[in-house]
């Protein structure tokens, strides 16, 4: 018996392509499960999660999931950086 597969689609045919947005939801997901403290390791399970996409595509989604929870401050980590971060010319560090 012989079955054509003409107009029939195959699975690699209906692949759609990840936008960015997508990588970095599911980098945030897999940084939110805490077994990622630190970004090599999150970057290679981001890797591990997307195989088909571009090593430096993953690591831009990365930084941008950075900059995003710098910019929300997200968990307060923003602000605590900033409160602790002494500069040169503070006044706290003039000597009397």
């Amino acid at each position: 018996m012989i079955v054509e597969t003409k107009g029939v689609s195959q699975p690699n045919d209906t692949v759609q392509p990840v936008s960015d947005d997508e990588i970095v939801a599911d980098l945030f997901r897999l940084a939110r499960s805490g077994q990622y403290l630190k970004a090599k390791p999150l970057l290679a399970a981001g890797a591990l999660l997307y195989p088909q996409e571009p090593k430096k595509r993953i690591k831009n989604c990365l930084v941008r999931l950075g900059e995003i929870l710098w910019d929300t401050d997200h968990g307060g980590f923003a602000t605590e950086y900033k409160l602790d971060r002494r500069h040169q010319r503070s006044s706290l560090t003039a000597s009397a």
